[in-house]
């Protein structure tokens, strides 16, 4: 359908079943049509994709264990940890565009993690698959044992230093 664009003699208004726009009224038709169409044809943002979690290592003894995780064409993403599988007390550790992080202080225990992208539009991804991490900490008598073991090699090294400087001097 096409709506005659007259000069400014010609009436606004409806005349005979037509539509009859002045200059003014016609310029508002090429702005409210730009506008439309540029609202009805913008491409729509797609939800951002599932990203994959992975930690390293899943049972931790050395007090820490890093999680890692990643996306097509995201940004940013949400990581959370829970101690049930459940997720049905769950604690947001971090939120931003980092791809990684080092977890430690926790007791021992199992953990669960999970990670979503976050799409610019404010949509979420669906949550990853949810990883367990179980951490062991090294009992009381092996970390003793790991002590006394550094102390007798630090004493031998000395006494190795000490007696190679009075054999050389």
């Amino acid at each position: 359908m096409s709506f005659p664009i007259a000069n400014d003699a010609t009436p606004v208004g409806v005349r005979a079943g037509k539509f009859f726009y002045g200059p003014a009224a016609a310029r508002v038709r090429i702005v409210l049509a730009v506008f439309l169409g540029t609202i009805l044809c913008a491409p729509v943002a797609a939800d951002p994709a599932q990203p994959d979690l992975a930690a390293n290592p899943t049972l931790a003894t050395a007090g820490y264990f890093t999680l890692s995780w990643s996306a097509e064409d995201t940004t940013q993403f949400e990581l959370q940890q829970s101690k049930r599988s459940s997720f049905s007390q769950a604690d947001t550790l971090y939120r931003g565009a980092d791809t990684a992080t080092i977890i430690s202080g926790r007791g021992d225990g199992e953990y669960y993690f999970r990670v979503r992208a976050l799409g610019t539009n404010g949509a979420a991804s669906q949550w990853s698959e949810t990883v367990k991490v179980d951490v062991a900490h090294h009992s009381l008598g092996r970390a003793v044992g790991f002590f006394i073991t550094g102390a007798v090699m630090f004493v031998l090294t000395l006494w190795v230093l000490i007696h190679g400087a009075h054999r050389h001097a």
